[in-house]
């Protein structure tokens, strides 16, 4: 009876580790650095605060998945929220290669409306070489 116990404790172990552990962080080249780090607050400053100047459009910002650290994983999604009430919001992805807009307001002051592009579209490279500017993105007309 002990050994299914610690067997069923186990598997229940397995199941409920977090994705986080799973997740694997990107390193990007030398001499060029992860864009996220400017697309996002620090950890563990984006926890409990916001960016942005006085009430202008304060920028709350939570990354799945949270590493609970300033690596980022290799994939994953970001919300950027732009009012303490919890609306409007943009979601933004990433993979390795590119950070992508993908869904933002439809109604400033409506939390229940949205619109989504088709296509994620990227907006920056993910890794851009050290005190340069990221190379221009081409996307087909939306």
């Amino acid at each position: 009876m002990e050994a299914d116990v610690r067997t069923f404790l186990i598997f229940l172990l397995g199941i409920a580790a977090p994705a986080v552990m799973l997740a694997q962080t990107l390193s990007c080249p030398l001499g060029t650095e992860d864009m996220l780090t400017y697309f996002v607050m620090g950890y563990p400053a984006r926890v409990d605060n916001h960016m942005g100047p006085g009430n202008a459009n304060p920028d709350y910002s939570s990354v799945n998945p949270e590493l609970n650290s300033n690596q980022y994983a290799t994939s994953g999604y970001f919300l950027w929220t732009k009012d303490a009430a919890g609306y409007p919001w943009d979601v933004k992805t990433f993979d390795s290669s590119y950070i992508y807009d993908r869904t933002t307001e439809l109604v400033w002051t409506d939390p229940t409306t949205f619109k989504r592009f088709n296509t994620d579209v990227p907006i920056a490279k993910r890794c851009v070489r050290i005190g340069k500017s990221g190379p221009t993105i081409k996307v087909p007309e939306l």
